[in-house]
């Protein structure tokens, strides 16, 4: 034919050829998304045994209550990297280490309170709270109330 027909001949071998592309980058596109959502599937089952490790520690253990508490302690005693335990804490709370640490003391100063009926100041030195500014306004944080407010309501409904 002379060539008459070379444009149409390279004209379908170019859309035949993006057509391929296509359909290769889209099957790539699937396979990377399928390994992106293992990958986060696996990183959830390690965060979730990453935070029953830090459980463990400062629950059960109640390392919680060390006066000198923080991240570079604890990773350490979990022989874990510090960026796998704080990613661990805030997948699975919302909260950093420090406020994370700073609930758990709460928690105990609100246990120490019902149960021991100790006074507000001395549930903010047993939960080993520095200041009692920082204890109110984590407090406040973690119940949404004052201590005063949160012991008058407990006592009061137990009474």
């Amino acid at each position: 034919t002379g060539g008459a027909n070379t444009g149409s001949i390279v004209g379908n071998a170019s859309i035949s050829g993006l057509v391929g592309t296509l359909i290769i980058a889209g099957l790539y596109g699937w396979k990377k998304r399928t390994e992106i959502t293992e990958r986060n599937d696996n990183q959830d089952i390690a965060d979730e045994q990453v935070l029953e490790r830090i459980n463990g520690l400062l629950v059960k253990d109640k390392f919680f209550l060390d006066p000198d508490l923080n991240l570079n302690r604890i990773a350490p005693r979990l022989a874990l990297p510090s960026r796998e335990v704080s990613r661990a804490i805030n997948l699975a709370t919302g909260n950093n280490v420090s406020q994370y640490v700073n609930a758990l003391r709460v928690e105990e100063a609100c246990r120490l309170i019902k149960e021991n009926r100790i006074n507000i100041t001395e549930s903010i030195y047993a939960s080993v709270f520095n200041t009692k500014s920082n204890f109110n306004r984590e407090f406040v944080r973690v119940t949404g109330k004052t201590p005063s407010e949160w012991r008058d309501m407990t006592l009061s409904v137990k009474a």
